[in-house]
């Protein structure tokens, strides 16, 4: 064809391409202002790709304009983009936004794929028009092929109630009915009264540390790598607060250490590492077969064990897998083998388990694979002299874990005790109150801007020249004397337990999750929360930081 032919056909050609999507929606070039759409209009597909320069203007009054990238869901068809609306399924159109302007505001970048890719300049407010680059889609984004869309929404207030809510959105981790009515109450409902709210928490609502929320629910367990760093870690088996068990298998046992079941002198035996742990009534039962375990040595399988009397307990050896009919047993150790040298070390209670002035039931916390572990009882009072303790507190108790044993009333008949274990002692070394004297040696906190005003000089007899103690913010106690169902609850360990990993991990979820539900001073959460995404500071290495949940709530 004749070059004049050729241009008219390509000219008719893109005048029938043109008319075809204008009548399904509406497409928009870069080299011309583009004007957002309004509420109820069809989005504006935009014909430029990746890299170009948008001049767009900024959005109207009570209206925003976002700019995003747009692509098909995987059961629809790319070509029907074209039939998009506003009220479309999330389902047939995946959208990430770029950028927005608002209330006649310039355009801004939106956090998300393409915050760091996409730029806004030259926005100028007598024309109200500002340059947006689109940014580039690649590979690298794992986003399928799709298009630019400028999207026209509107939306206004009705009343002081949404207007209160959108603040709350804004200030605090969502509004509540009692929130609002708390505020319509307390103060003018205008800006005047947000203004004289945001004043109230940051002048006079107390703060809520996650430290100290943390620190006042651990729970009392402590891992065997803290227990052999020192004694001072640990609460005495003789004092109030100590922890005790009932239950033949804890965690410690789990996939690691030997366990025997064995019959000496017409006795069933559980031996662990060679030292008797239980006796049993008759022998360990197979849960699917309903047969005896056989003779022999066994480990703890790596699945579904619980550390509490009746959990759960899968035992592997001998050429058979199975769990324990009725669970993990009860301690009951005879007269010969509790009186033998250097088996135990033997207390005496001055009452029962469910003697409610001797004990307080301490309930299993969640483990891995929503298991239950770590039951325990409290001991209320300190054991009065007489009962075995003079030789603990003689000679100290380190080494101990789980050879010191208490006798149980009625032992006589029923062979019962408990078992000590590990368990937390934290102490007081807040900036209000520092800790000195000889418990405090292994504190050593140094004296910078944030702690200079909770030091003091320690000149107690413990130390040999006076020495500078000084405190650190939210380094409290956990709280001993309270519901132990509601103080229990995190692990205290940088350690790697595997089978309490969840619980580890989870302690800063569940730290903040709680705080940001309930904790009164709201803002300052909220605002300390964005300042975290922006600003996340540690000393530590987050190699397996996940599990150091300690490090994670300092704040």
């Amino acid at each position: 064809l004749e070059k004049p032919k050729v241009k008219m056909l390509l000219r008719l050609l893109q005048v029938i391409c043109i008319k075809y999507f204008l009548d399904a929606t509406v497409f928009a070039s870069a080299q011309v202002a583009i004007t957002c759409p309004g509420p109820n209009e069809k989005p504006v597909i935009i014909s430029e790709t990746s890299g170009a320069e948008l001049s767009l203007p900024y959005g109207a009054s009570d209206r925003v304009c976002i700019l995003a990238h747009v692509h098909a869901g995987h059961h629809n068809d790319d070509k029907a983009l074209a039939n998009m609306r506003i009220y479309s399924s999330k389902d047939d159109y995946l959208i990430v936004p770029v950028a927005r302007s608002y209330d006649q505001q310039p355009w801004q970048k939106t956090a998300g794929k393409f915050a760091a890719l996409s730029t806004v300049g030259n926005c100028d407010d007598v024309t109200n028009m500002c340059t947006v680059t689109l940014p580039t889609v690649d590979a690298s984004l794992r986003l399928p092929a799709g298009h630019f869309v400028l999207f026209g929404f509107e939306h206004s207030l009705q009343s002081f109630d949404e207007e209160l809510s959108r603040f709350f959105l804004k200030t605090t981790f969502g509004p509540t009915l009692g929130m609002i009515s708390d505020f319509k109450t307390t103060y003018t409902n205008n800006v005047a009264g947000m203004a004289n709210w945001l004043l109230n928490q940051i002048q006079q609502v107390p703060s809520t540390l996650h430290r100290v929320y943390w620190r006042e629910r651990a729970h009392h367990a402590v891992d065997d790598a803290f227990n052999t760093f020192t004694e001072e870690m640990t609460r005495e088996p003789c004092k109030a607060y100590s922890i005790w068990y009932d239950y033949a298998f804890d965690e410690r046992d789990w996939n690691g250490p030997t366990v025997q079941l064995l019959n000496y002198a017409g006795k069933e035996y559980v031996n662990v590492e060679g030292k008797t742990r239980t006796m049993l009534d008759g022998r360990f039962i197979m849960e699917s077969t309903g047969q005896p375990f056989p003779y022999g040595t066994y480990k703890i399988s790596s699945q579904f064990f619980g550390s509490y009397a009746g959990g759960r307990v899968r035992l592997q050896g001998q050429g058979v897998e199975d769990f324990i009919q009725g669970g993990n047993p009860r301690i009951k150790i005879p007269p010969e083998i509790l009186n033998f040298a250097g088996n135990y070390h033997l207390l005496n209670f001055p009452g029962a388990k469910d003697d409610q002035a001797t004990f307080e039931y301490i309930p299993p916390i969640r483990t891995k694979y929503g298991m239950k572990g770590r039951e325990g009882y409290r001991l209320k009072s300190d054991i009065a002299a007489g009962n075995g303790c003079e030789a603990i507190e003689a000679g100290g108790f380190k080494g101990l874990d789980g050879k010191v044993v208490g006798k149980l009333p009625g032992y006589g008949t029923t062979w019962a005790v408990l078992r000590h274990g590990a368990n937390l002692k934290l102490r007081e070394n807040s900036l209000e109150s520092p800790c000195v004297g000889g418990d405090c040696q292994y504190i050593n906190i140094r004296m910078h801007p944030t702690t200079e005003d909770g030091c003091v000089v320690d000149s107690s007899s413990s130390v040999t020249i006076p020495e500078v103690r000084c405190g650190s913010a939210g380094e409290v106690v956990n709280k001993r004397d309270q519901d132990p169902s509601q103080t229990n609850i995190f692990m205290f360990t940088n350690y790697v337990n595997w089978f309490f990993w969840e619980n580890a991990y989870f302690g800063k979820v569940y730290v903040f999750h709680n705080i940001a539900q309930f904790a009164q001073d709201q803002f300052r959460q909220r605002v300390g929360w964005v300042l975290a995404q922006m600003y996340p500071i540690t000393s530590e290495s987050f190699a397996n930081g996940k599990f150091h949940t300690f490090f994670w709530i300092r704040a």
